[in-house]
């Protein structure tokens, strides 16, 4: 369990935002890029059981960077956990729904003044179309492709610049004469509650007896339970309820083949 600081909604507010030009980064290729081996992240939940933090990337204006978890998993925690943990640097992500649960999950890291951007945002600002190919890739396998580090560095590379173009949008389009950061409040209300989210594990009840097997299963195979038992056949399984071990492997082979 991690102890959140409590800021106030408007603690997150740059009112100088507005009268800065955004300024859109240089293309990727022309950006300085480091590989850490030896923030947006890449994760493994589907082949992992509880899943696993296999990369995280940050940007700043003038670097992109990309650092291996599996390698320096047991570092992540304490050289980041100053910067995550300061209110006066800020930390602009996007999707971070699940990014702030694994932080916590994996590093200990919780997420204390972040602003959320979309992904749409990226094609609609910057003209960039994401590489859907590796939404879903195996971000364990080593080494990276340079398509998967191009992957990953987009996820990062124009969250600054687009986070400064919201801002100063949302700033000059408010809808309240006498609050012009009213629309602002609004979004950073629901990064804060983001903020606020704990990590905790799912426990096991009376009520869901039917998991057991599968979590079994998926702890000895280091699999995700929704890759060894998928619900879909789970409720096969309590509508049909076959009686004989050959009734159940021919509904398991159908419904998960």
């Amino acid at each position: 369990m991690y102890l959140h600081e409590k800021l106030l909604v408007t603690d997150f507010i740059d009112m100088t935002v507005s009268h800065v030009e955004p300024v859109k980064p240089p293309p990727v290729e022309s950006t300085s890029f480091k590989l850490v081996p030896d923030v947006d992240l890449e994760h493994n939940h589907y082949r992992s059981f509880q899943g696993l933090t296999c990369l995280v990337q940050i940007s700043t204006r003038m670097e992109d960077f990309i650092v291996d978890t599996l390698k320096l998993r047991v570092q992540i925690g304490p050289y980041l956990r100053e910067v995550f943990n300061d209110p006066t640097k800020r930390k602009v992500m996007h999707g971070a729904d699940r990014d702030i649960i694994w932080l916590q999950r994996d590093f200990g890291l919780k997420g204390v003044k972040v602003g959320e951007t979309l992904e749409y945002l990226v094609k609609r600002f910057c003209d960039v179309a994401s590489n859907k190919e590796y939404q879903n890739a195996d971000w364990r396998l080593r080494p990276l492709t340079g398509e998967m580090l191009r992957y990953a560095r987009e996820d990062t590379h124009y969250l600054l610049y687009i986070y400064d173009l919201m801002k100063r949008k949302l700033l000059s389009s408010s809808t309240y004469p006498n609050c012009p950061e009213a629309s602002l409040v609004e979004v950073y209300q629901r990064s804060y509650d983001l903020c606020m989210q704990l990590y905790q594990k799912e426990i096991m009840t009376e009520n869901s007896y039917l998991n057991i097997y599968g979590d079994i299963i998926a702890r000895s195979e280091d699999e995700s339970t929704s890759y060894i038992l998928p619900n879909k056949v789970l409720i096969e399984i309590a509508k049909q309820m076959p009686v004989t071990t050959g009734k159940l492997r021919h509904l398991l082979k159908s419904r998960h083949p």
